[in-house]
């Protein structure tokens, strides 16, 4: 090996010097080596964990989905918010769910989309507009718990803030069984959210999925 000396001459590398010099260089291939199998192991991983994530996601939505309702009365049902042009689809659905089990309770959110520090655009009433909807199809006040939003810790109202309200609601209230209420589109992801927040706050929760009338 040959190597440019200071003054611009070349110069035979000494044998001790290139044994030292190829001896680094396999240390640094080495170790180089090492890191990636290392960082392909942590990826490969880092995979088998979201695939199997997903896989249980997909277990417990398919389950959620397909189960049908308990012959004997759930405790309640939370109906989640919509944006107004769909919120007819889980009004009829509340309504059928209540005139179904006398005894059950309908959870709203008490949420108006002028108190959020990110209002939702595109037309959302709120609990407001819910609430009135709800009284056109005879579906009394006596039949609704209202849950307060904690606008001073949530700037915006989204799927997983209104599961962990409806569950820690029903958890303070003691109750067994829970029906998550959305437009066939929007079921998956909330029966899903509340199932998740259930095992994580509520164990005991039974947790059910009922669709909204077709849009």
């Amino acid at each position: 090996p040959w190597l440019m000396g200071a003054a611009g001459s070349w110069a035979v590398l000494p044998r001790p010097a290139r044994t030292w010099a190829l001896g680094a260089g396999a240390a640094a291939a080495a170790i180089a080596a090492l890191a990636w199998g290392r960082a392909q192991a942590r990826a490969l991983a880092d995979a088998q964990r979201l695939a199997d994530h997903r896989r249980s996601v997909a277990r417990l939505v398919t389950r959620l989905l397909a189960d049908p309702l308990p012959t004997h009365p759930p405790d309640a049902a939370y109906v989640f918010h919509q944006l107004d042009r769909n919120l007819d689809s889980t009004v009829q659905a509340a309504s059928e769910l209540v005139r179904r089990y006398p005894s059950l309770k309908l959870i709203v959110v008490d949420v108006h989309n002028d108190r959020l520090a990110h209002p939702i655009p595109n037309g959302f009433g709120g609990s407001p507009e819910l609430l009135e909807r709800l009284r056109k199809v005879g579906v009394g006040a006596s039949k609704v718990e209202l849950v307060d939003f904690p606008y001073h810790e949530r700037p915006m109202i989204h799927t997983l803030a209104e599961a962990e309200l409806a569950v820690r609601h029903a958890r303070a209230r003691g109750w067994h069984s829970l029906v998550a209420v959305a437009p066939a589109f929007h079921l998956p992801r909330s029966a899903a959210t509340v199932a998740s927040v259930a095992a994580r706050e509520r164990p005991s929760l039974q947790c059910f999925a009922y669709p909204g009338a077709p849009l």
